[in-house]
């Protein structure tokens, strides 16, 4: 009988990576991997992958994962963590029941669980191939039956490139490093902005998109309400695929800017707030939309691409995200020369190597000589062996986020964080939405970007500088500013006038409302908070410097 063991089931392409990062962190571990599959081709794939070492610690089993009794045999309630991939991999597309099928094998998991009273609950790291599937996950509960055995840990291989891009600026396997959006930190008295251009709205070019919106906020707008992160997509079906992406993040749009440019009959439209939140104040959201409808090689979209790039004020980033290798690399390989010429960093998706890159802006050179100049900021980004990240899946700042938030009544200053079991047993609670959880961890994900904006350094943090009143005034605005955006992206909306009335006459009613339709009183300018709501902003800012705080070091 195993206990304490890892349990893969699916041989997806990020297998291989998946297992070498456990065999580096788990000195001596027993990995199960279940597949439907031929094990023989499997074992014959995944063998070419690894080390001896890693080989010798894994066994293969063949079986369906939607069946309980195949899945009691790898005794999964007395396995240290599972991950449950699927079997189709990125490229075949074939099992279109995939989401479903995983959601299926979670939930036979769970009664196993609960059969064996499982205790503590069994973390289960559950693959969708949808952005839709999920969205859905990110604010919606698993079953309470078995929620209190689970502990549940949804992921999708866009959104995962995109935070490694983003946020953990690296990736896991490859010594490839990415630059941050604001590659020259972007503070109060900056007059820079940061831009991303996103050539292509596929499913990796729109997880881009949503992760620098949840990160991309700064404190010059608080100062100047120009100074917005621009994201611009350019795609030759910009309109349909505009609305489309207008369509799933309603709440956004509706108290957003964004302009829709036609380049082959020169139409451009500006859409603006919608007018039932007036009252709200016409411009709180510190991101701006522009869809661009064209190609890549047409001479009105590079004109359009050398008009940004000549902006002296902005940072701009140009991520190249179209699904075919090859036409990744000629669309970045034959971008207008001002991107060079400027410095400009320019991410590729590449779904199989990163090789072609690579040997383009000279990474694997290593600085003995012959790095090409030219494409010396060229990134590869996207690889399918490279997805799933045990570093970003811990999880561990997103718990002290959350601890804060819990800990701090008042204007309570905490001077050590709870224990790592207390922090565990806050954030397996029952009773702890799954919705919550995502807001801590994209809490989490932003504090790199505010310590940059007010020009926090690691020389700061070893002189054992604190953060001043006023840049705790600045980053609680910026907190709040980002938390608005986050909530309408995870499916939440401002109150209208007439709800904003009746809570104010009943406050019982502002629970009520943003719990039963998800509507949410707080989502508003950050001046115009209200009963004291702005004290979590400041009480996760006060302690930034105290959620980072590892073994002492920054």
């Amino acid at each position: 009988k195993l206990s304490d063991h890892f349990v893969i089931i699916g041989a997806d392409a990020m297998l291989p990576c998946l297992i070498r990062q456990l065999c580096q962190r788990e000195k001596d571990c027993t990995l199960v991997i279940q597949t439907s599959k031929d094990v023989n081709e499997v074992r014959m794939e995944l063998f070419s992958n690894l080390t001896k070492d890693e080989e010798k610690r894994i066994v293969l089993v063949h079986a369906m994962r939607d069946s309980k009794e195949e899945l009691k045999k790898l005794y999964v309630a007395d396995a240290k963590e599972v991950f449950i991939l699927g079997d189709s991999g990125e490229l075949d597309d074939v099992e279109y029941y995939h989401d479903s099928m995983n959601v299926d094998c979670l939930n036979l998991i769970g009664e196993l669980c609960k059969e064996e009273n499982r205790k503590p609950p069994l973390k289960c790291n559950v693959l969708f191939e949808y952005q839709s599937t999920f969205a859905v996950f990110q604010f919606s509960d698993i079953d309470d039956d078995i929620k209190e055995y689970i502990d549940f840990c949804p992921f999708n291989f866009y959104e995962t490139w995109a935070q490694k891009v983003f946020v953990r600026n690296a990736c896991s396997i490859r010594e490839i490093n990415y630059l941050p959006l604001d590659y020259q930190p972007v503070t109060y008295e900056s007059e820079k902005y940061v831009h991303l251009v996103i050539v292509g709205m596929s499913r990796m070019g729109i997880a881009l998109a949503v992760e620098a919106a949840h990160i991309a906020h700064y404190p010059n707008f608080i100062r100047d309400k120009k100074k917005k992160t621009r994201i611009t997509f350019i795609d030759n079906e910009a309109m349909r695929e505009m609305n489309s992406f207008k369509q799933a993040y309603e709440n956004l749009f509706d108290v957003s800017y964004s302009t829709f440019i036609d380049t082959e009959n020169g139409m451009v439209r500006r859409d603006e707030p919608a007018e039932v939140y007036a009252h709200l104040g016409t411009d709180f959201i510190d991101i701006e939309w522009q869809f661009v409808q064209g190609t890549i090689e047409s001479p009105e979209v590079r004109d359009l691409i050398t008009g940004w790039c000549e902006d002296e004020d902005a940072l701009m980033t140009v991520a190249v995200c179209l699904n075919l290798t090859h036409q990744s690399i000629s669309s970045a390989v034959y971008l207008p020369r001002c991107v060079y010429e400027k410095g400009v960093p320019v991410l590729v998706q590449q779904r199989i190597t990163s090789a072609i890159i690579e040997k383009l802006s000279g990474n694997p050179l290593k600085g003995k000589g012959g790095t090409n100049q030219r494409f010396k900021n060229l990134r590869p980004f996207g690889m399918l062996d490279d997805c799933f990240d045990l570093c970003m899946a811990d999880e561990m700042y997103a718990k002290r986020v959350n601890a804060v938030y819990e800990k701090c009544e008042g204007d309570k200053v905490l001077t050590e964080l709870p224990s790592a079991k207390e922090m565990d047993e806050l954030w397996h609670n029952p009773k702890f939405k799954t919705v919550k959880k995502w807001s801590n961890i994209y809490n989490a994900n932003a504090i790199p970007t505010k310590l940059r904006s007010i020009g926090y350094t690691k020389e700061h943090w070893d002189n054992g500088k604190q953060l001043s009143e006023k840049q705790v005034a600045i980053l609680a605005e910026v907190e709040h500013n980002r938390w608005n955006v986050e909530e309408l992206l995870l499916g939440y909306r401002p109150v209208t006038k007439k709800e904003q009335e009746e809570i104010e006459q009943k406050a019982a009613l502002k629970n009520k409302k943003r719990d039963e339709e998800y509507a949410h009183y707080d989502i508003r300018p950050y001046n115009d908070l209200r009963n004291g709501s702005e004290k979590y902003d400041i009480a996760l800012t006060r302690h930034l410097l105290l959620i980072v705080k590892q073994d002492g070091k920054l």
